[in-house]
């Protein structure tokens, strides 16, 4: 599915937002939070690196394989400043719904007319701490 990146595992907490273990994606605009070092895979055939995106509607984990795109995403995180990512993945393995990025995935800069604001988060903070915030419940 995605190619010799390697082999991705990922699950969705409520299968009912996604019909099909890999979907394929709209546009998302999304501030980039905690974005971790290029990491390598158990098998030593895939790099990536992980990150949180925050949304209009709260934070999804991402993964890209791309790690040249990892600089940009570092500026876009440094400077607070939102995206619009395009040609992405969704995927539901493992335990959370995650945004994946790869080769293909195009991320512009959308000014600042995104529709809402920027939160900092606590490199430690959990998305699970974060939802709780947000929505004053704790997600399943």
């Amino acid at each position: 599915m995605f190619g010799n990146l390697c082999s991705i595992s990922l699950y969705v907490t409520n299968p009912a937002l996604f019909s099909a273990a890999v979907m394929d994606s709209t546009d998302l605009k999304c501030y980039v939070h905690t974005v971790s070092p290029v990491k390598v895979s158990a098998s030593g055939k895939c790099r990536y690196f992980n990150m949180t995106l925050q949304t209009s509607e709260g934070s999804r984990s991402a993964v890209c394989f791309s790690p040249e795109k990892r600089t940009s995403l570092e500026k876009h995180q440094a400077d607070k400043s939102p995206i619009k990512m395009s040609n992405f993945k969704f995927s539901s393995n493992y335990s959370k719904d995650n945004v994946v990025i790869d080769r293909s995935s195009k991320i512009t800069p959308v000014g600042d007319d995104v529709g809402f604001q920027h939160v900092e988060m606590a490199p430690h903070l959990s998305l699970h701490c974060f939802h709780y915030i947000k929505f004053r419940k704790w997600p399943r």
